[in-house]
């Protein structure tokens, strides 16, 4: 097992690409760590950059406190597993399996007992006679895996290895990726665009945009406490409500003031640092924290405003809803016993507990820190 240390890491391309910036970031051993973000934020490039397929511009990589920079792919004890399955299509599952053991010269009794021990912890030992054209997808992922699990490498690296799946088979094999890393102890770093994926699997989340690590932490800490609006906006799904606003008022008490409303801020934002009062702030508010139906008794701490539904989606656990305030545009979810049609006219609390506020100019939370 090992951990892994990005210092101050940067790739940087021809023509001052710069694909990532100052990475500092620590695995830590037996950890899952998930980089998460959108296309071309970069997490890929990092990923690259530990299994040494790509070479850092500046910074060091280390590997257990040892400098691995400028060490060659076969030297680095990793295994990694693509969106590509790239299988060998003329040999069995047991083949595949068990070609990177031939190749460093196993002796032949071990690499059986390792492909059949790793086959029954994939529940694919049925199939090692098989050849890749007679899988499925989740077969074949299977077998992908199971070709890095047998080498029994320090560090397992993932690049969004379950894209090419349906829904369905994304959701089993996300959790048999997370069983595999409680079971064989090895440390992992996933790749992935998709955010519940991310919060799903992760120990820890590192969400990157624009080939900067924008923050660190459990799937927990970073729905809870994103440190700036692109992380809020990023993490959680639906995504979060964003509405432009301006602080007014005089004394200890600032009003937030938007087009469709206005309330008195929170005391837990009073003590962020600098005058509240005449900045432009953007608020934000999670789909769940808002309700077309606050239960009897639950009336404090809720800022009520009228709204008119435009779209209701009925998913058997939940409802979400589309609603209009004055022009702007929220989603709502709900209980599914909560009803609600097109062009109706409903009071719509907002749970003052759980909102935040962004500095309207850096988009950074006023609670960060």
């Amino acid at each position: 097992m090992a951990s892994v240390e990005f210092r101050d890491v940067d790739k940087i391309y021809p023509g001052d690409i710069r694909a990532a910036s100052d990475i500092n970031l620590t695995v830590e051993d037996r950890e899952l760590l998930v980089l998460v973000g959108p296309s071309g934020c970069g997490k890929s490039t990092v990923l690259r950059m530990v299994a040494g397929l790509e070479e850092a511009t500046s910074g060091c990589i280390f590997f257990d406190g040892i400098n691995v920079t400028d060490l060659p792919p076969k030297d680095r004890d990793i295994a990694m597993v693509f969106q590509n399955y790239a299988l060998y299509p003329h040999m069995n599952v047991y083949d595949n399996m068990a070609f990177g053991l031939k190749l460093r010269k196993h002796p032949k009794e071990e690499i059986g007992e390792l492909v059949l021990d790793t086959a029954r912890i994939l529940g694919i030992e049925q199939l090692l006679e098989r050849k890749p054209k007679a899988l499925s997808g989740g077969q074949r992922q299977r077998v992908a895996l199971g070709r890095a699990i047998v080498r029994k490498p320090s560090v397992f690296l993932f690049d969004e290895p379950l894209s090419n799946l349906d829904a369905k088979m994304r959701v089993q094999m996300r959790t048999e990726i997370r069983r595999l890393n409680l079971d064989i102890q090895t440390t992992m770093i996933y790749v992935t665009h998709d955010q519940v994926e991310a919060m799903t699997l992760g120990d820890r989340l590192a969400v990157m945009d624009e080939g900067t690590i924008q923050q660190v932490g459990t799937p927990i800490e970073l729905y809870n406490r994103p440190v700036n609006r692109f992380v809020g906006e990023f993490i959680g799904s639906p995504a979060m409500n964003f509405f432009e606003g301006k602080l007014s008022g005089t004394g200890e008490t600032p009003v937030f003031k938007a087009s469709f409303t206005s309330f008195p801020v929170p005391e837990r934002f009073r003590s962020s640092p600098g005058s509240l009062v005449g900045r432009t702030l953007t608020l934000g508010v999670r789909p769940e924290d808002l309700y077309i139906s606050v239960p009897d008794g639950n009336e404090g701490g809720f800022h009520h405003t009228e709204v008119v539904i435009d779209v209701s989606e009925t998913l058997g656990n939940e409802m979400i809803f589309h609603v209009d305030a004055g022009g702007h545009r929220m989603v709502v979810r709900e209980d599914p016993d909560v009803n609600g049609s097109y062009g109706d006219r409903v009071r719509l609390s907002i749970d003052l507990d759980r909102i935040h506020f962004f500095d309207g100019g850096t988009g950074a939370s006023l609670l960060a820190g």
